[in-house]
């Protein structure tokens, strides 16, 4: 029966930790590179037009309490306030995302190596004979 080598164990179980997390962290990359060039605010349909002069409204005057004034308020709305908030909401997705970017490439940065460490380690112990204890 072939007796189980836990330093070989050790190194093929960490190199395949490090293996899944390089490839979530790869995945995640990619996601956030795409938000990046296509923010959810560049797309009409993602925010109805409704919610974005109400988000405009209580930026500028503040909780209304009054459905009314909300109303009210939300008609005085201009389109040049409407597209100034969508390039503010675009230009706040990209920074986020930009940020995401780098955080997962410095991890990639981190993660690749150790990966190669363990997996070369535990590649050299399989490749040494093992002394038979017959």
């Amino acid at each position: 029966m072939a007796k189980v080598n836990i330093e070989k164990t050790y190194f093929y179980l960490a190199s395949l930790i490090t293996l899944v997390i390089s490839i979530a962290l790869v995945i995640t990359l990619i996601n956030n590179i795409v938000q990046y060039f296509m923010p959810y605010a560049f797309d009409q349909q993602t925010i109805s037009e409704r919610s974005i002069r109400e988000q405009i409204v209580n930026e500028k005057y503040g909780p209304i309490e009054s459905q009314q004034e909300m109303d009210q308020r939300i008609k005085e709305v201009t389109e040049d306030e409407i597209q100034a908030f969508r390039d503010r909401q675009i230009q706040t997705e990209r920074r986020q995302s930009l940020r995401s970017i780098l955080g997962q490439i410095l991890s990639l940065c981190f993660v690749v190596p150790l990966y190669l460490f363990h997996y070369r380690r535990a590649a050299r112990i399989s490749s040494t004979p093992q002394p038979s204890t017959e």
